[in-house]
């Protein structure tokens, strides 16, 4: 279990949302008013299925490119 919180905890200290830039002022100012709406909320359960949603959507993104890659090899 001790192991499982120390990942968790390096992989949060590394995720930075200032890190990642978007091109589209639309999507900015999107991002900025979602970032705001997580700031102001309390409920923790809900900002933890937010918060498993969105890793589980970035791991099918990853396995979507890989496919996406495979094909592009293979042709």
């Amino acid at each position: 279990m001790y192991i499982i919180q120390r990942i968790v905890h390096l992989m949060i200290d590394e995720m930075d949302p200032d890190e990642i830039s978007l091109r589209n002022a639309s999507q900015e100012f999107e991002y900025e008013r979602l970032a705001r709406d997580i700031d102001n909320c309390s409920d923790v359960e809900a900002l933890q299925q937010m918060c498993k949603f969105l890793v589980k959507l970035e791991m099918k993104t990853r396995e979507q490119y890989s496919i996406m890659i495979e094909d592009l090899m293979t042709k």
